[in-house]
């Protein structure tokens, strides 16, 4: 007999002879690896693209993991390398250094120089950030300070 389970966070579990098992037909799960941590997405398993073990699969999706804050997902991305990776006796630390330093790269070359003028919002992270007119005391005589709004979330600074 066949059970859905569904979980708070995760995608649909099925129940099979008392055991619980991911059903994944076509969804993205989130994967980290046990002996570098870096993640990745995946439907079923696979190595990992930076040192080639064999990568764990998590009970979040792609899809949860994006629709997520950008400062969410570094908490979760951390607990999930502390859950599935950093507690297992494969786990390097100097790899997983390394390959941190790798992603700040890639990430650092695929956006070009403009990466480091960028603003970004203070509460969401978003980059997509708009100047806003700037504001003018009495008379505009006070203050000619250039404010910075969020289309995403709002916020001004």
């Amino acid at each position: 007999m066949i059970n859905q389970v569904k979980p708070a966070l995760g995608p649909p579990l099925t129940e099979r002879r008392g055991k619980v098992v991911l059903v994944m037909d076509s969804v993205l799960m989130v994967a980290i690896c046990p002996q570098c941590g870096r993640h990745s997405y995946v439907k079923g398993g696979g190595a990992c693209t930076f040192c080639g073990a064999e990568v764990v699969l998590t009970r979040v999706t792609r899809q949860q993991y994006m629709q997520s804050r950008p400062s969410d997902r570094t908490i979760l991305l951390k607990k999930m390398v502390e859950t599935y990776a950093s507690s297992g006796p494969g786990f390097r630390a100097d790899m997983y250094y390394e390959q941190l330093k790798s992603l700040d790269e890639e990430k650092m070359n695929a956006l070009g120089e403009s990466a480091q003028s960028t603003p970004s919002c203070p509460r969401c992270g978003g980059t997509r950030v708009e100047e806003a007119p700037k504001k003018r005391g009495f008379l505009g005589m006070f203050s000619d300070k250039a404010d910075w709004v969020c289309p995403d979330c709002g916020n001004r600074w």
